[in-house]
């Protein structure tokens, strides 16, 4: 969704806010992950924590267009 516009970004995901760039990088076993392809973007879920599986996190806010 980079580069794509706050407000469709809130339609597709139903958030009330979309300002925050989130890249999660985890490896996990495929198993796990349920994927679900729609429009232009794939919506993704993996079963239980995570927090082990983490090998990289970057949070910032988006820049203002």
């Amino acid at each position: 969704m980079q580069g794509w516009p706050e407000e469709q970004i809130k339609k597709e995901v139903g958030a009330a806010s979309a300002d925050t760039e989130v890249k999660l990088q985890v490896i996990v076993p495929i198993e796990r992950v349920w994927i679900k392809a729609s429009r232009n973007v794939a919506h993704y879920a993996i079963a239980g924590m995570i927090s082990d599986e983490i090998k990289e996190l970057s949070i910032q806010r988006r820049k203002a267009r």
